[in-house]
């Protein structure tokens, strides 16, 4: 009898032992993320004031940055290998309008371009916008249409005067849309071009306090978020947009307690995929949220909170069929890292942060983008500043 005890109890450990070990080999394998060599894109003798990343075509990629004298951007491979020279987005200057068959020789660069937003508009083919700081809180907005293959510039146009740096542009297989915030008032202004830069419609959406307007294409509709003021409270907005720039009625995402919330957005099947900053728990430190939106921008759920976000700037969002993956600069000691996170669409994390330290120097900027050809690898970007020095670094992140 003793024996026989002994001889279940030993096989009751076994497959107790055997079941830990296959639920630790189960976490070990949903946290298994590697990041790839880094890949330097570019040196940097100043600030990087910020910076862009684009899929262009055949797992091709494009990287736009700016430094205090003008904005440049580079191709670069799946892998994050550089495979061109970088070139400098120019300006003529005695062509107030659309700027065409220029010569390299003819250019001003644009300076001090503190924002940059791209989005493609056919094979090799993007408009870049940027915001030019003129004088303090005061910004040019223009639009520059690229083939970015080469890459070159087929044109440019001033789209307006804002004073805030937030730009944002969609694309929805026919025209351009753009969005950004009024001179001197707190409103939306929205834009409608054709692919040669000619402005076909010009919108203003007036109602309380606008920041921050953020507009994107998911393949059906076109959404326009941004931040109003209402009865002393910040809450995150969103509107329906035709092509003829008629908007639908609000829909109340979520209420916020910063004012930078920094949305970034994306598809998802019909509808759309946002993340948020906000100081939800009020620790002074920022966190980014996650939730998704029906294809009229309605929320179908609440935010969730992923990971911290109190960087200068927010974070980027990209996704496979399954599952998102999100970067974000967040706090490190007395530095920052680049915080990398995967979730699910209810917003349950896989595995921890994979976290890409620096050393002795501070992020400015990331972002990421999931090539189409390989769903297990996110590519991101970055910049990495030390004083008046910086760099522009890539690599490719691998989860299985």
């Amino acid at each position: 009898m003793f024996i026989k005890k002994v001889f279940y109890n030993l096989i009751f450990t076994t497959i107790l032992f055997s079941q830990i070990l296959t639920v630790a080999c189960n976490v070990k394998k949903q946290q298994a993320c590697r990041m790839t060599s880094e890949y330097k894109v570019s040196s940097v003798s100043s600030k990087i004031l910020d910076l862009n990343l684009l899929e262009n075509s055949n797992n091709n990629f494009t990287v736009f940055w700016s430094e205090p004298d003008g904005v440049y951007f580079k191709n670069i491979d799946k892998n994050g290998i550089a495979r061109a020279d970088k070139q400098m987005v120019r300006l003529e200057d005695q062509h107030p309008d659309i700027i065409k068959g220029f010569k390299e020789s003819k250019f001003n660069p644009l300076k001090n371009v503190k924002k940059i937003s791209s989005v493609k508009t056919g094979k090799n083919r993007a408009a870049i916008f940027v915001a030019v700081e003129n004088d303090f809180n005061k910004y040019t907005i223009y639009a520059a249409l690229a083939d970015i293959s080469k890459p070159s510039i087929k044109a440019i146009v001033p789209l307006g005067v804002s004073h805030s740096n937030n730009i944002s542009g969609t694309y929805d297989g026919e025209f351009i849309f753009a969005a950004f915030q009024q001179k001197n008032e707190d409103k939306t202004v929205l834009l409608k071009m054709d692919l040669d830069g000619n402005i076909l419609k010009t919108k203003i959406i007036k109602s309380s306090f606008h920041s921050e307007p953020v507009i994107f294409y998911n393949g059906q509709e076109r959404l326009l978020l941004y931040s109003k003021v209402s009865t002393l409270k910040k809450i995150l907005t969103s509107v329906t947009v035709t092509k003829g720039l008629i908007s639908g009625p609000e829909n109340k995402i979520a209420e916020h307690h910063i004012d930078s919330i920094s949305p970034f957005i994306t598809r998802q099947n019909n509808g759309y995929a946002l993340l948020f900053r906000d100081n939800e728990d009020k620790d002074n430190m920022e966190e980014f949220y996650y939730l998704l939106l029906d294809k009229s921008g309605k929320p179908k759920s609440k935010p969730i909170r992923i990971s911290r976000s109190d960087g200068d700037f927010g974070p980027s969002l990209t996704s496979s069929d399954t599952l998102f993956f999100s970067a974000a600069i967040r706090s490190y000691r007395s530095n920052y890292l680049v915080g990398f996170n995967r979730f699910n669409k209810q917003g349950v994390k896989q595995g921890g942060e994979f976290q890409i330290y620096a050393d002795k120097n501070n992020f400015t900027r990331v972002q990421l983008i999931t090539p189409a050809k390989d769903k297990n690898s996110v590519l991101i970007v970055y910049a990495e500043q030390k004083e008046e020095e910086a760099k522009v670094l890539s690599a490719t992140i691998t989860c299985r």
